[in-house]
């Protein structure tokens, strides 16, 4: 895949989150769809949250709580022309570092 980067940003309103994975979640779900509507479908994304790869590799509906987050990821995903998903270590992503702050 050639190197080069775009980077979008948005703001949605978003439903109340009863923990750290469903937040992370939706915003996956609308980084995603946001990449498709505006013709991304080569995807890099990175993050520190390993509970999510986790969910992402096991096969089949999840029935916890998350599942249909899980379940819109993963629809999303097959929609995509490639998705390559990295774990980066909190302190390794200086550019979602500096976004924050």
């Amino acid at each position: 895949m050639p190197e080069c980067g775009v980077m979008a940003g948005n703001c949605p309103m978003v439903p109340t989150v009863n923990n750290r994975l469903d937040a992370f979640l939706l915003g996956v779900v609308d980084a995603i769809q946001l990449s498709l509507e505006i013709g991304l479908s080569d995807l890099v994304l990175e993050c520190d949250n390993a509970e999510f790869f986790r969910a992402l590799q096991k096969e089949g509906v999840s029935l916890a709580p998350s599942g249909l987050l899980i379940s819109d990821v993963k629809n999303l995903i097959a929609r995509c022309h490639s998705v390559e998903f990295s774990l980066v270590a909190k302190g390794g992503n200086n550019v979602a570092q500096a976004i924050a702050s």
